[in-house]
């Protein structure tokens, strides 16, 4: 279990231009961790939280690109997921934005940023576990669904956001294979 904390404090030049000044970014951030690796057949349970508060303070993008001079932005985030023999991973999460409303930054209605939706995925580990033919590497493929029931402030036509990713990664300790277990 983990509970903790981020955040991040940046200058940006909006467009690349450093005559308009700065933009001055800040988030702080809260989360929390859980897993349980202590389920029946190689099994584990783990969820996830997190949220974090943006403050921006937009005096160049506003001189640039007629922004509010400050907005701020919300996000919330939590996921649960639950590994089968250390192969099969399905995960289900939940997310939850809202902040200043700002039509120079937002298409949506009122320039809104607020978005609500989910997440669906699952995914297989190919190797690096106990067994497996390859110990020093690990490949895993995954298939997600993001569908949002709320996009850019409006609820209607959200789902037009809807995506399905397909993705595939592979990591390799090289020098794995000469380390005994």
């Amino acid at each position: 279990m983990e509970v903790g904390t981020y955040g991040l404090s940046a200058n940006r030049y909006p467009g690349g231009v450093a005559q308009a000044g700065t933009d001055r970014i800040t988030d702080y951030a809260f989360d929390a961790n859980f897993v349980d690796t202590g389920m029946p057949h190689k099994s584990t349970v783990s969820a996830h939280a997190t949220w974090i508060h943006e403050d921006e303070f937009l005096g160049a993008s506003a001189t640039l690109l007629g922004t509010n001079r400050h907005d701020n932005l919300d996000t919330l985030r939590a996921d649960v997921s639950y590994s089968f023999s250390d192969r099969w991973t399905p995960t289900v999460q939940v997310f939850h934005t809202r902040g200043s409303p700002d039509s120079a930054l937002y298409a949506g209605p009122g320039g809104s940023p607020n978005s609500d939706g989910y997440v669906f995925e699952i995914a297989y580990a190919g190797w690096g576990r106990p067994g497996a033919p390859v110990l020093w590497a690990n490949w895993r493929a995954a298939l997600q669904y993001v569908g949002y029931s709320q996009f850019d402030g409006a609820r209607r036509g959200a789902s037009a956001n809807n995506t399905v990713y397909l993705n595939l990664w592979m990591a390799v300790a090289p020098f794995g294979a000469l380390v005994h277990r």
